[in-house]
């Protein structure tokens, strides 16, 4: 569980939604690890689950952000394109 948050921290700035909405995940999970710790090491278990599903949808939803500004700028190429050749 340690790997994936200081992965899913590594080279987040919090400059966009989305990597905001990342390191708020990050700060609850470590916040709840340090108030729920007491010595039972199943409270490992059950963060990483919950991180790991959490992770998964927002790697989905960067996945769409991103398709969508590749997408933009293609039609922005292709709209001064024609622009340029009329």
């Amino acid at each position: 569980m340690l790997n994936a948050l200081t992965d899913a921290c590594d080279a987040n700035v919090g400059s966009t939604p989305v990597d905001l909405a990342l390191m708020g995940k990050v700060e609850e999970i470590v916040k709840r690890l340090m108030s729920d710790f007491n010595h039972n090491f199943s409270i490992f278990l059950s963060l990483e689950q919950a991180f790991l599903e959490f992770l998964m949808q927002h790697r989905c939803q960067v996945g769409i952000v991103e398709r969508r500004i590749a997408e933009t700028q293609w039609r922005i190429f292709l709209l001064g394109r024609n622009w340029t050749n009329t």
